[in-house]
This record gives C-alpha cells, structure tokens and sequence, in this order.
C-alpha cells in the first residue's frame, strides 16, 4: 500500500522540525521545499518553508515565501516571521499590515502564562511596536531632516532640493539599519 499525501506530510514535518533542532538548516531546506511542492496550499507547509529561509538569514526569500498567508491575516506564524523580514529589508507598513490582519488570531487565544500573555503574543507586540516606532521615525525623519542635513535651506545655491532629498534618505537608511 503507498503512503498517502497525509502520512508523507507528516513524516517530513517531523523531519523538517528534527533538522531545524539540530541546525541542519540546509537539509531542513531542502526537506521545506519537498514539503511545499507536496502541499503547496498548506499553510503550515508555507510556514516551514519560510521558517527555514529566515534561519538561513534570507529575509527576501521569507517576504516571498510568507506573503500570501500573512497579508490575508490567515496563519499565525506567517504573520510573525513575514513582519520579521519586513524589518529586516525594511518593508515597515507590510509588516504592519500582516500584524493587524492577524490581530484576531491573537486576540481571542486563552493565555498560557500567569503574566496573561501567551509568549508568542508578546513577539507579535514586540515586533508589531518596533515596526511601528521605526516607520513612524522614518516618516518623520523626511520632514524634519531637510534644513537640519547641512544647516543650509533648499534651494540655496549651494544646495538642490534633488541633493537634498538624497541625503536626506541615505541618513534615514543608516538609521534605520543601525537602530
């Protein structure tokens, strides 16, 4: 009798988890990937995937990889690590987005610790306010920065609106990666 598309999803699940244990996160790659070309409507099949292409560091693979399930608001742990790779590149307001849509997921869960808070709920914050402060400071640093950059108003002859908003976005970036 043939192992059935169930009985073989599960087994590379559980490898996939073995090898993402042990960091064997090539292998667990690989194993993601078998997974989705499987059961590529699964979520959960999605989620491993990207699980496995953020603990590789490939942040553009997880925003991807996460997008459909965490844009819809319709998996948990999409939502989560689809927002970490919005920080990572720098993608605030999609991250945001995701968070939001996922709200429902992690408003009505029964809490598991006696801080009231489940521990995942308190990443989804986490993250959900450190995109919110970086974005909002990005915002706000285009505003503020165009008199403050040399001291000098636009359109003096020393200095072009053009030169201006360039500078004005390498600071922004160089905030934004190092805060």
């Amino acid at each position: 009798m043939a192992p059935t598309v169930i009985h073989l999803s599960a087994q590379l699940r559980q490898l996939i988890y073995y090898q993402l244990d042990n960091n064997l996160l090539q292998d667990a790659l690989f194993l993601a990937s078998r997974l989705h070309a499987l059961d590529f409507r699964n979520q959960d099949s999605i989620h491993l995937l990207a699980l496995c292409h953020q603990r590789l560091g490939q942040h553009k693979a997880v925003y991807d990889y996460a997008k459909s399930a965490a844009v819809r608001g319709s998996h948990l742990g999409c939502s989560y690590i689809f927002a970490q790779s919005c920080l990572a590149i720098g993608q605030f307001e999609d991250g945001i987005h995701s968070l939001e849509r996922a709200r429902p997921l992690w408003d009505g869960k029964e809490t598991t610790s006696t801080s009231g808070m489940d521990k995942q709920e308190y990443r989804e914050l986490t993250i959900w306010f450190r995109q919110t402060t970086r974005y909002n400071e990005a915002v706000q640093s285009r505003c503020c920065r165009c008199v403050q950059c040399t001291g000098k108003p636009v359109g003096s002859p020393e200095r072009s609106e053009t030169s201006c908003r360039m500078l004005c976005r390498s600071i922004e970036a160089q905030s934004i990666l190092v805060g």
